[in-house]
């Protein structure tokens, strides 16, 4: 049997097109295999001035980018990146702990990025366990100057996890108020006369 040529040489293509066809269709917003950075951000005084998990957590932003052949960014406003996502960054320890990075370092991470204006938080997730924030991508780092804040967190409005718990209550009761007995009243033809026990 000759496998040179023909038959045996289409399939191979064919294969190889099919696999190559499925790389590039990945799943909106999953992780990518690669990314860039452009030479504007890369020497931005806004990106020397990110503290080190900062820098790393904005590369995790970039590659969830969706992007088409022209290098335009289909989801800029639309990225979610959990915490749970980056806790277990790298898979579980042995004792069953998260090897990843430790929500104290992803908050202050996070606060960096919004502070050097790389991202700013679209929807602000919790409470439910699907209900994810969702993060923007954003140019405002070019405008950034050492000493100035671009954009914080809101405090309070995330919906905490205790607000939709209901709390048991003791049965409300009526406080006790002593009353006077009601005079009794007299009736003479038409009118009334109240009279009291004596």
């Amino acid at each position: 049997m000759n496998c040179s040529g023909g038959y045996y040489e289409r399939n191979l293509k064919k294969r190889d097109h099919k696999r190559r066809r499925r790389v590039g269709n990945k799943k909106p917003g999953k992780i990518k295999s690669g990314t860039w950075v452009t030479r504007e951000m890369a020497t931005s005084k806004a990106f020397w001035a990110l503290s080190s998990m900062a820098k790393g957590l904005l590369l995790m932003f970039l590659l969830k980018r969706d992007m088409d052949k022209q290098h335009n960014i289909l989801n800029r406003r639309s990225i979610t990146v959990t915490y749970l996502e980056l806790e277990n960054l790298f898979g579980k320890k042995i004792n069953g702990k998260p090897d990843g990075i430790p929500r104290s370092n992803i908050a202050r991470a996070i606060n960096d990025l919004l502070a050097k204006g790389f991202i700013e938080i679209i929807h602000r997730g919790g409470c439910y366990q699907k209900d994810k924030t969702v993060y923007g991508l954003t140019d405002d780092w070019q405008r950034w100057v050492p000493g100035r804040v671009v954009r914080e967190k809101d405090p309070g409005k995330r919906a905490s996890r205790t607000m939709f718990k209901k709390k048991s209550q003791p049965p409300q009761t009526e406080p006790y108020t002593p009353s006077l007995p009601e005079p009794k009243k007299a009736c003479m033809g038409s009118t009334m006369i109240p009279f009291l026990k004596s």
